[in-house]
C-alpha cells in the first residue's frame, strides 16, 4: 500500500481522484438502500467495521476506505482531473470540469 499513499501510482493524481470517485459514489450507493439500510456513508461503514474488526477484517485493513473518507467532494478545486484521452480520463473529463 505504500504506492498508493503517494498518491501517484497512476500518475497525474489519478489514485486522487480515484479516492474522490469511490467514496461519493459509495455514499450515493448507501444512501440508496432505503431507509432501513443499517449503513447509509462511507464513514459508518468504516466505524462498522471497526467495531467488528475480528469478523469483518480477518485479512486485510480498510486502509482504502480511509484514504477515501478524508477526501472532500467532487467538486473540490484541489482535485487534479486527468485530461481526456489520457489514462484515467476515459470518463470524458476535462481538467477542470468534474462531473
Amino acid at each position: 500500500m505504500d504506492e498508493f499513499a503517494t498518491g501517484k501510482p497512476g500518475g497525474d493524481g489519478e489514485f486522487e481522484v480515484l479516492l474522490y470517485e469511490f467514496k461519493s459514489d459509495l455514499n450515493k450507493h448507501l444512501a440508496g438502500l432505503g431507509p432501513s439500510a443499517p449503513i447509509k456513508t462511507l464513514k459508518e461503514a468504516i466505524a462498522f467495521n471497526e467495531a467488528h474488526k475480528d469478523r469483518e477484517m480477518p485479512l486485510f485493513g480498510q486502509e482504502l476506505f480511509e484514504m477515501a473518507e478524508k477526501k472532500g467532494p467532487l467538486t473540490d478545486a484541489s482535485i487534479c482531473w486527468p485530461r481526456s484521452g489520457t489514462a484515467g480520463g476515459s470518463r470524458g473529463r476535462s481538467a477542470s470540469t468534474p462531473s
